[in-house]
This record gives C-alpha cells, sequence and structure tokens, in this order.
C-alpha cells in the first residue's frame, strides 16, 4: 500500500473489513451528480455527515485516496470507534426499515407506527427514488440523502435486513428465511405499482458465500431483477457492494472493534482487507448487466488502494463491523 503520512490505517492482524460512512458520501455524490457538484470532494460535504464538523483538513477521508490529499499524523480517528451508533445510517434510528421478523414494507417512521414517511434527501420533491435492498444497500444512505438535497430527489427507503430484491435468500446462519421471500413479493409489487421517476438504487453484486467469503459476483437473479426494471421502463443505479473482511473463511472481522482496541493498545499496525481476495478483478456486473438500463457505480477506489482496503482512510473510521 502506498505510504501517507499518518499511518494510522488499521488495527491489529486479520483483515477486518469495511464499511460505508463518511467515505461513500464522497464517493458517491460525484458518481450520481453532475456538472459542478462533481466537486463533491470538498469540505462541506464531508463536514456534512459528521455532527462534529470535522476539519477536512484534519480529516481528508477518502480524498487521501482518490486526490492524494495529505493525512496528518496524531489526529485522533473519527468517528468515535468504541461506539457504532453514530455510524448508522437513518433509517435505523428512525425504525424505516424492515427488521429479520417483519414481512410488510416499512413506509413510516417507528416501523408504520408514526405517521411521518419515510424519506430522506428532498423530501418534498415530486422526483423519486428508491433506495432497495438489505442492509448492504441501506449503508448508501448517508450518500443518498447528500444527492437528494443537492439535485431535488426524494430518497424512499424500501429495505429489509439480510434481503434483497428478487433473490430468496438464507440468513446468515443458514436457516430459511420465509419472512425474506414474502417480503420481496410485496416490495416488488409497491416498485412496479409505483416506479421512481429517478430508478432504484441497488447492489449489484455479492460475495461468493452468504458467510461473505469473496470474490464478488453478480448473480443471475440480480441480472433477472434488472432486467424486469428495464424492461418496465425504471432506471437502476447498481452499486458494487463494498469489500467484506474475513479472518478466515466464513468467519468475518469486525474493523470498528479492532481498531479500537488498536487505539486503546497504542498500537498502529495495518488492520486491512486484502482487496483481491474479496473483489474480483473487474466489477463482475459490468459484464452481467451489459445492455441493460443501468448506471454502473463503484467506490472500490475510495476504500481501497494497492490492494488492501484499511479500516480508517484519511484518519475517517470506514467500518462500522465486518460487512457495513
Amino acid at each position: 500500500m502506498a505510504a501517507v503520512p499518518h499511518r494510522r490505517e488499521g488495527c491489529r492482524e486479520p483483515p477486518c473489513r469495511v464499511v460505508v460512512a463518511v467515505v461513500t458520501v464522497v464517493a458517491t455524490v460525484g458518481v450520481l451528480a453532475a456538472g459542478p457538484v462533481i466537486q463533491n470532494r470538498d469540505d462541506a460535504r464531508l463536514a456534512a455527515q459528521d455532527d462534529e464538523n470535522l476539519d477536512p483538513a484534519q480529516y481528508p477521508g477518502p480524498r487521501a485516496f482518490l486526490e492524494d490529499a495529505p493525512v496528518p499524523e496524531d489526529v485522533e480517528v473519527r468517528p468515535d470507534p468504541t461506539n457504532e451508533e453514530h455510524m448508522l445510517p437513518r433509517t435505523q434510528p428512525d425504525g424505516c426499515y424492515a427488521r429479520f421478523e417483519d414481512t410488510d414494507l416499512i413506509r413510516t417512521h417507528d416501523f408504520n407506527g408514526s405517521d411521518e414517511p419515510c424519506a430522506y434527501g428532498d423530501v418534498n420533491s415530486a422526483r423519486t427514488m428508491y433506495l432497495a435492498g438489505g442492509s448492504h444497500s441501506e449503508h448508501f444512505l448517508p450518500a443518498l440523502d447528500v444527492v437528494g438535497r443537492q439535485q431535488g430527489i426524494k430518497i424512499v427507503p424500501v429495505l429489509k435486513m439480510g434481503c434483497v430484491l428478487g433473490m430468496s435468500l438464507p440468513k446468515l446462519d443458514g436457516e430459511d428465511y420465509p419472512e425474506c421471500d414474502e417480503w420481496d413479493g410485496k416490495a416488488q409489487q409497491f416498485i412496479f405499482d409505483n416506479p421512481p421517476t429517478d430508478g432504484v438504487f441497488m447492489t449489484v453484486t455479492r460475495p461468493t458465500t452468504i458467510e461473505g467469503d469473496g470474490p464478488d459476483q453478480t448473480p443471475t437473479e440480480y441480472v433477472d431483477q434488472v432486467k424486469k426494471f428495464s424492461d418496465a421502463g425504471i432506471h437502476t443505479w447498481g452499486v458494487r457492494d463494498t469489500p467484506w473482511a474475513m479472518q478466515a473463511p466464513g468467519v468475518q472481522g469486525n474493523g470498528r472493534l479492532r481498531v479500537a482496541e488498536d487505539l486503546g493498545s497504542g498500537q498502529t499496525a495495518d488492520c486491512g482487507t486484502d482487496e483481491h481476495s474479496s473483489m474480483a478483478e473487474v466489477n463482475p456486473a459490468l459484464v452481467a448487466l451489459s445492455g441493460l438500463d443501468v448506471s454502473e457505480l463503484d467506490v472500490t477506489a475510495a476504500l481501497c488502494r494497492d490492494g488492501r482496503c484499511p479500516a480508517v482512510i484519511g484518519n475517517v473510521l470506514v467500518y462500522r463491523d465486518g460487512q457495513h
């Protein structure tokens, strides 16, 4: 990995894993927005995603990779790695996602217990984009919230934990997940009955195994789902999933906890994941979805460099756990 001035880019020993918090705000805004908004890797957007209003000169985040921005030493990692709550997308505290036991779409706050609609970005806009799938779609919400407010698009979550559109999945422990199948049918019916003006944003790759082992792939079911959207005149914003950090086959690491452990011990050992063990050499969705109405998005360059995907980039923690 090419050296940068600040070496605190990980935790200890085994691969940790990635997450999309502040990092993808910078990377994704530039992909979706146009014109002057291409200058997305700037002070305002980085600061907008942290209540502390971090100084971008001290916390360049992904600009350390994307622009070779200098990374000051002796700066505390932010967000605080001892607590994951401030790294959760707003759908979590708002209760705007379907839990594992839920089968209905969650359309309003507090798991449909409130009258307040689940909406982000420009909540008053007539333009709509659906953020659809599971937690690996959900963790892009902070970036889409910024895009939506800037571009005048309402971001509507259509989310269920551990579930995706168009593909039957087991739970992580291998148990059947019939709640996912039931939710999927309702989610697709909602999308086709209420097509969004600005498309569906969803992941279009996933690891080889349900546990998270790589490399990433684009399953046939994902291709079929995007084709269904294309045939219905619905555009897909297809984002490549982020690298999963595995300590061993079938065993995930936890980047946030390892960073906290590392900093607490005063060590600064590397704790990243190997990019090539998690990610295919070429984004598999590029070929799999060729010819369909899809915009391919890939933020890997903001997360990985020289074959490593560290837990801290530009003094910013980019891991929430072992896969987000």
